[in-house]
């Protein structure tokens, strides 16, 4: 599967959960755009996703890029490299917060993640303030 093809089963997970879901939203004039956005119905938490089939260190530094306006991150792998990523990234993935989503082809949480010690509220409420005026589909 290309990275592309788990943003709809992503998107479903999150909106089996009751969050209103975005693909690919460009914020900040498209300098950051996470894979997935999910935001509680009340919009008052952010959750960012960020996919790779491989390549833990490009996603740890978009992650951290998501950690400033996202009360939660997750990265996402394929089940087999997520297993990997934990074994060998353990301690920035904790020390950062990130969550950890394997997906075979279904999401599945292995690790929860963490409030972001990063988050700017400034950021996020103008993210949730763009939110609140897209016209959704």
């Amino acid at each position: 599967m290309k990275e592309k093809d788990y943003y709809p089963i992503i998107e479903s997970f999150f909106k089996s959960k009751g969050y209103l879901t975005f693909i690919e939203y460009r914020f900040l004039r498209g300098i950051i755009i996470p894979d997935i956005l999910a935001i509680d119905p009340s919009l008052t938490r952010v959750i960012s996703v960020e996919v790779k089939r491989k390549g833990f260190v490009k996603a740890l530094y978009q992650g951290f890029a998501y950690l400033t306006f996202s009360d939660y991150v997750y990265l996402a792998f394929p089940e087999k490299y997520a297993y990997h990523v934990i074994r060998k990234y353990i301690r920035p993935i904790k020390k950062l917060g990130f969550g950890i989503l394997a997906l075979n082809p279904n999401p599945k949480v292995l690790i929860k993640p963490e409030p972001s010690k990063y988050l700017s509220e400034e950021l996020k409420q103008k993210l949730l303030n763009e939110l609140r005026y897209r016209e959704r589909p």
